[in-house]
């Protein structure tokens, strides 16, 4: 994987968080989420259950669905 596919990745999921996430959130969880998102994208989870998480701005359990992804 080149430098380019990261890039795409990564513009991916911050378009999802601007887009699904509320406009209120704070643009600390708003990063921790982009990054989220990224790895979630990297790692094959599903826009389905990302979604509902990114409506309501739920970086916890974003977190939670990631790691138990990952460990």
């Amino acid at each position: 994987m080149n430098s380019d596919f990261y890039q795409g990745i990564n513009q991916e999921a911050f378009r999802l968080v601007i887009c699904h996430c509320p406009p209120a959130i704070c643009p600390e969880s708003e990063l921790e989420m982009t990054k989220l998102v990224a790895t979630a994208l990297l790692i094959g989870i599903d826009l389905a259950l990302l979604q509902p998480l990114l409506e309501d701005g739920d970086v916890k359990n974003m977190r939670k669905l990631v790691n138990g992804h990952t460990h």
